[in-house]
C-alpha cells in the first residue's frame, strides 16, 4: 500500500513539473513576438509618414507671370494753369480675342507732380476707375477713337501734373497679352480745346514703381490714345 502511494505521488509530482516548463516556454514565445511585432510597426509608420510628407512638396519655381498692371506715364510739358498735364478719364484693355473690354478696378499707385495746381476734384486717384464719363452717358466705345469729341466740363478725371507724374492701374483678373489693346481716356483737345497732353504707357507683371515695366506705346495727344501690346518678353517667377 505504501510503495503504491508513494508511485503516485512521484507520478503527480512528474506531471506537475512538466506542465509548468510548457507554460513558462510559451510564454517567453508570446513575449518575443510582441515586442518584435511592435517594434517593426513602429518603425514602418514613422519612416512612411516623413517620406510622404517631403516627396510631396511642389515646386512652382518657372510659373509664367501676366502683365496685370498699366502705368500711365505724364510726359506733358504744359506746367500752367489748373490741373497741368494729362487729365485722365479712364484706361482699358480690350482684348485680342473677343474684344471683351476692361476698365481698372484699383489704383496701385498715384504720383503726381505740380499738386500746388491740381483741384480737390482732380486729385483723387478712385476717379480713374471704370469707364470714362466724358464721352457720353452711357459711354459707347465704338464712338470714342483719337478724333473723339469729350466735354472739358467734366471734373471726373485725375491730373497727373506735367512730365514726371504717373499713375499704376489694374484691372482684376484681367491681363494683358499681346494683340490686346490699351486706351488712355484724357480730357485734353476736346473739341479742339484744352491742350494735347502726350503720355507714355507701359506695362508690368508687378505693380513696383521701380520695377522692370515695357513700353507699349507712346503718344503725342487725346483724347483718346491707344496702342496695342506687342512682342511682350515672356516673365517667370524665380
Amino acid at each position: 500500500m505504501a510503495r503504491k502511494f508513494m508511485f503516485l505521488l512521484f507520478c503527480l509530482f512528474a506531471i506537475v513539473g512538466l506542465t509548468t516548463v510548457g507554460c513558462e516556454v510559451d510564454g517567453d514565445g508570446d513575449a518575443d513576438g510582441t515586442t518584435s511585432g511592435s517594434g517593426d510597426g513602429t518603425s514602418g509608420s514613422t519612416s512612411g509618414s516623413t517620406s510622404g510628407s517631403t516627396s510631396g512638396t511642389t515646386d512652382t519655381s518657372g510659373v509664367t507671370l501676366n502683365y496685370y498692371f498699366v502705368r500711365v506715364n505724364d510726359q506733358s510739358t504744359n506746367t500752367t494753369g489748373q490741373n497741368p498735364g494729362a487729365d485722365l478719364d479712364a484706361v482699358s484693355i480690350t482684348k485680342a480675342a473677343g474684344g471683351e473690354r476692361f476698365y481698372v478696378t484699383k489704383v496701385e499707385e498715384y504720383s503726381p507732380v505740380n499738386t500746388a495746381d491740381i483741384s480737390g476734384v482732380s486729385i483723387l486717384p478712385d476717379n480713374i476707375l471704370g469707364a470714362p464719363t466724358a464721352f457720353g452717358t452711357p459711354f459707347d466705345p465704338s464712338a470714342a477713337g483719337p478724333g473723339s469729341d469729350c466735354s472739358l466740363a467734366d471734373e471726373n478725371f485725375v491730373a497727373t501734373g506735367g512730365a514726371g507724374g504717373y499713375i499704376i492701374v489694374s484691372f482684376g483678373n484681367a491681363f494683358v497679352e499681346n494683340g490686346d489693346t490699351i486706351s488712355v481716356y484724357e480730357i485734353g483737345n476736346c473739341a479742339n480745346g484744352g491742350n494735347p497732353d502726350p503720355v507714355q504707357v507701359q506695362v508690368s507683371v508687378a505693380s513696383s514703381a521701380d520695377g522692370e515695366w515695357v513700353t507699349v506705346f507712346n503718344a503725342a495727344a487725346g483724347p483718346v490714345m491707344s496702342g496695342v501690346a506687342a512682342s511682350l518678353p515672356v516673365k517667370t517667377s524665380n
